[in-house]
């Protein structure tokens, strides 16, 4: 094709407008396609946090046994339903435990942590050259325990990592001083580099961004894999295939989260279903970002006084269900441990695109880009993995 390149990216949540930055940027041609729109799903409501304390990856012995004993429970950390079977759910499952078997755990989490400190420092640089807004609040987080077990093993992973440069530190004192109730905490840490924000504000403005400065576009196509998938009852323009996008573009990148399997065969990348609830006018917040290991929930209080909590893991496929049993945990745990008044919040539910050993999936596959399966840090990682992936296209 004569003039510049051009690129279609396949979706409009992080991975797509944090990969539209870097490639807009390098003067290419840029039409990233999605027919609900910029941070629609996974990238609308999440936990905030942009957080390399929590960069550790889950394969672990004892996170599979705690996911057994949680089988069924509808208020645990970890829904695993056994009413709902496939065979994407057993790939995913038996690829975890073998990634736990193989001990991948130590170098999966030390790449987890040094692509989320080098997304870090990318955010810090756009902040400073575009003056970007997200109600951004550089407050750390305070992670938590509760019970003497989870605590020791803290203190042993903080040792473990400590020449990450990652930053947590063990905290003494007080801590009623961050606005939070304190009497069940044995132990905390705390991440004075890290830092919350609104993700879907941050997409919305970096799109707004783009289209203003660079050849970039967003179109509402849907895409799909092959012509035979297409609703023909809607208009023709409505759908294109993989290969009519390859035949228009360059260069075609899939960023489609936990849908992305859809697009590109044999990724063992499975959704893994987060809540969230949302209070808005909220100024009895804790005043830092905490993270509470043993609920596996996370709080943020945003700068325009919002406060996200979030957290909960479900196993139970493609279904965006907020549940109310799964959100019961949620706001149990802001009447527990905040003096927030837990009234009517908002309430929503995303999948996780996650691979089973934790690490996304940056590269080409098929001829076709893939900038996906980041998982719960997909907020953390999302430009130090557009940055990675842009390099070589």
């Amino acid at each position: 094709m004569a003039g510049k390149k051009s690129v279609a990216i396949v979706g409009g949540g992080i991975a797509g407008i944090t990969t539209a930055y870097f490639l807009a940027r390098k003067d290419y041609k840029v039409r990233l396609f999605d027919p609900d729109g910029i941070a629609e799903h996974c990238s609308y409501a999440n936990g905030g946090q942009l957080s390399v304390c929590n960069a550790e990856v889950w394969n672990t012995y004892s996170n599979i046994i705690k996911g057994i004993k949680w089988i069924n429970k509808t208020d645990a950390p970890l829904a695993f339903r056994t009413d709902h079977w496939s065979w994407e759910k057993i790939k995913w499952i038996a690829g975890f435990i073998g990634a736990t078997i193989t001990n991948s755990y130590d170098w999966n989490t030390r790449k987890t942590i040094e692509w989320s400190l080098r997304s870090r420092k990318l955010y810090k640089e756009l902040i400073k050259e575009l003056g970007v807004n997200f109600h951004q609040k550089d407050c750390g987080i305070l992670h938590i325990y509760k019970n003497e077990k989870s605590w020791y093993k803290a203190q042993k992973t903080l040792e473990r990592f400590k020449d990450t440069g990652w930053g947590r530190v063990i905290k003494k004192g007080n801590l009623i001083k961050y606005n939070i109730k304190t009497k069940s905490i044995v132990g905390a840490t705390f991440t004075k580099g890290d830092s919350v924000g609104d993700i879907h504000t941050f997409c919305k403005q970096i799109s707004s961004y783009l289209y203003h400065n660079w050849d970039y576009r967003i179109a509402v196509n849907k895409i799909v894999r092959t012509k035979e998938q297409k609703d023909w009852s809607k208009p023709r323009d409505y759908a294109k295939t993989i290969d009519e996008l390859k035949q228009e573009f360059d260069e075609v990148v899939i960023c489609a989260g936990a849908y992305t399997p859809a697009l590109v065969p044999n990724l063992n990348i499975y959704p893994i279903k987060g809540y969230s609830i949302t209070y808005h006018y909220e100024s009895d917040a804790p005043t830092t970002s905490v993270l509470d290991d043993d609920a596996k929930i996370v709080a943020s209080p945003f700068a325009n006084n919002t406060f996200r909590v979030a957290g909960t893991a479900e196993l139970a496929g493609w279904n965006h269900d907020v549940r109310i049993d799964r959100i019961k945990p949620l706001r149990r745990w802001v009447r527990q441990n905040t003096f927030v008044e837990d009234k009517r919040p908002e309430m929503w539910a995303c999948l996780r695109p996650m691979t089973p050993n934790m690490l996304p999936v940056a590269k080409k596959i098929a001829g076709l880009w893939v900038n996906s399966g980041a998982g719960h840090l997909g907020w953390t990682m999302g430009m130090a993995l557009a940055e990675k992936l842009t390099k070589d296209i």
